[in-house]
């Protein structure tokens, strides 16, 4: 007896269905049905020319034909396997990404000009502008350097707080900013790398001369509440005096006594020997990066009762602990004589990067102009808001 849920075409006679059973889809059938149009067709063809063979004879033939359709399977996924990954899921990832390839094009080409197109302002890290000026792609890069950029597409993720990276760690950037570099041909770079130290009146200077911000901001909020500088970290009035303490202290920061953890340090006590060796202790380290004119260092701090003796732009930075590294700044620093005879070192301005801090220094650099007061615009300090 037929099933009457069997399309008709599989309930015809075998000569009838035999042109277009091909094209047909069993729904039911006694046997287990097969997954999918083509094999449901193939169903229908097996019942319409196989139908008169001996049982084992049939299963035979369509065990073999099962076994071909799931080759062909399993080619397919491994094809679909090898087809390029599609790009990253919309949103910043995306942006990243798409920003990412416009880097590597740059660097492929050994375009300088196209590279420096996608750095808004200075590098934090890395060559400035005004460095590279005129100089070929290869006098600045390697070729290991841009081979390693090439290596690997960009990524979809961040490396957590830090950004985007190439390279391993080569180019760091965000959707629309490259922000710092490695492994560029410094200019003038030295054979050593022994950091050069701030000698003063035949003494060595350790880093604990030099106070400098912390990641928590503490020490300076610190100095904003406890003379009525700004109420909060918000205030414009910490952001200028986070940026350029200096031009605070005299007015409103009127005493200066000696203290630990103080933003001012005496020569006496932070001083070392010669033959000290702690003056560059593994967790708190600094260099010399430029001398600094003494007008230029009584300038920013134009209120502060003393005479600058010496002035010197240092990169400082210490062991902030867990996965983070190193911390610290660039800031310009000032050994003051006061009144009574106090040799008293301040820190006077703080830079977000060397570039930064060197263009203030072409820019700041003669003695002619005025104090720079309260008020006086900051953008040239590249402080963070």
């Amino acid at each position: 007896m037929q099933n009457k849920d069997r399309p008709a075409l599989c309930q015809q006679p075998l000569a009838t269905r035999a042109s277009g059973c091909r094209h047909a889809a069993i729904r039911q059938s006694p046997e287990k049905p097969l997954h999918g149009a083509p094999c449901k067709a193939l169903q229908c063809a097996l019942k319409r020319g196989l139908g008169w063979q001996p049982p084992f004879l049939r299963w035979a033939i369509r065990g073999t034909l099962l076994l071909v359709l799931s080759h062909w399977a399993i080619l397919g996924a491994a094809a679909a396997d090898d087809r390029p990954s599609p790009p990253c899921p919309d949103g910043p990832g995306l942006a990243a990404h798409q920003f990412g390839l416009k880097i590597q094009d740059a660097v492929r080409e050994r375009d300088l000009a196209a590279f420096f197109a996608l750095v808004d302002g200075e590098l934090k890290r890395g060559p400035s502008r005004g460095s590279v000026q005129g100089k070929a792609f290869r006098e600045v890069f390697s070729d290991a350097w841009r081979e390693a950029i090439l290596q690997q597409p960009p990524p979809c993720e961040p490396l957590g707080w830090r950004g985007f990276m190439l390279g391993n760690g080569e180019i760091w950037y965000r959707p629309g900013q490259v922000f710092a570099l490695n492994g560029w041909a410094p200019e003038g770079a030295a054979d050593d790398d022994a950091p050069a130290l701030w000698m003063a009146e035949g003494q060595r200077l350790s880093p604990q001369c030099f106070a400098y911000p912390s990641l928590s901001g503490d020490l300076l909020e610190r100095y904003a509440r406890r003379f009525s500088i700004a109420k909060h970290r918000s205030a414009p009035e910490f952001a200028d005096f986070e940026a350029n303490p200096g031009r605070y202290f005299g007015d409103p920061i009127g005493s200066f006594a000696q203290e630990a953890g103080s933003l001012w340090q005496y020569l006496e006590d932070c001083a070392e020997a010669n033959d000290s060796p702690l003056a560059q202790r593994p967790a708190e380290r600094y260099a010399v990066l430029a001398e600094v004119a003494a007008e230029l260092c009584q300038r920013l701090a134009p209120d502060l009762p003393g005479e600058c003796l010496e002035s010197r732009l240092l990169h400082r930075f210490g062991l902030s602990g867990g996965s983070m590294g190193y911390h610290g700044t660039h800031g310009i620093y000032g050994l003051f004589r006061l009144a009574r005879g106090e040799r008293i070192i301040f820190p006077l301005k703080y830079f977000d990067s060397e570039n930064l801090a060197r263009s203030f220094l072409d820019q700041q650099g003669h003695s002619s102009q005025p104090p720079i007061r309260r008020g006086a615009p900051a953008a040239s300090s590249g402080k963070r808001p």
